[in-house]
């Protein structure tokens, strides 16, 4: 049962093209997102508190691309 999955997920990988563009849009959208979130935050440094600039996690804020990833690529549990 396995094998035929994966024989059929990579004939799909193989012949859709969308598959690839979608993956390609996510991976862009994606990293697009975080560097934009990143620099938003990053720009308001010199306008935030000490306490604000203490507990800020600028690792946190260019993650927030993964978001946008799990979105498109997710999948609903109810959907089983």
């Amino acid at each position: 049962m396995v094998s035929r999955t994966l024989k059929a997920e990579w004939t799909k990988l193989r012949t859709l093209p969308s598959t690839w563009r979608t993956a390609a849009l996510t991976l862009a959208l994606g990293v697009g997102f975080g560097v934009a979130v990143a620099f938003s935050e990053v720009s308001q440094w010199h306008t935030m508190t000490a306490q604000q600039r203490q507990v800020f996690d600028p690792a946190s804020a260019s993650m927030s691309g993964v978001m946008i990833a799990a979105v498109v690529l997710g999948r609903s549990p109810r959907g089983r």
